[in-house]
């Protein structure tokens, strides 16, 4: 069975991995999208019951298979600079630990 917690704590292990994607998508794409979402998309029959991506536009991300969006960055959230990957990782641990507050309180 898949729960929330086991969706964070994943998130956790994979930290590094999801932040240099966010990294790498807002590099190539700052010009034209402000906003990048982690998700966690739910695996048919894969060895792992899901996997994280990082998307510029959450629209498509949800066409295809379950999902859970994590949160959402806005480029806006850093001053109008472009963001470090210390930047990113702060960001991530802020934003997951809320989402797990949010989990947490409502279960």
């Amino acid at each position: 069975m898949i729960t929330f917690q086991a969706i964070i704590e994943e998130a956790r292990k994979q930290k590094e991995w999801i932040v240099h994607s966010l990294y790498e998508n807002m590099k190539e794409h700052h010009q034209r999208c402000h906003y990048y979402s982690v998700v966690a998309m739910f695996n048919l029959g894969d060895a792992s019951p899901f996997s994280f991506c990082v998307n510029i536009e959450t629209k498509d991300v949800y066409s295809d298979e379950p999902s859970v969006k994590l949160f959402t960055i806005s480029l806006g959230g850093f001053g109008g600079k472009y963001p470090s990957k210390e930047d990113l990782s702060v960001t991530f641990d802020n934003n997951l630990a809320w989402f797990e507050r949010i989990v947490n309180h409502n279960s």
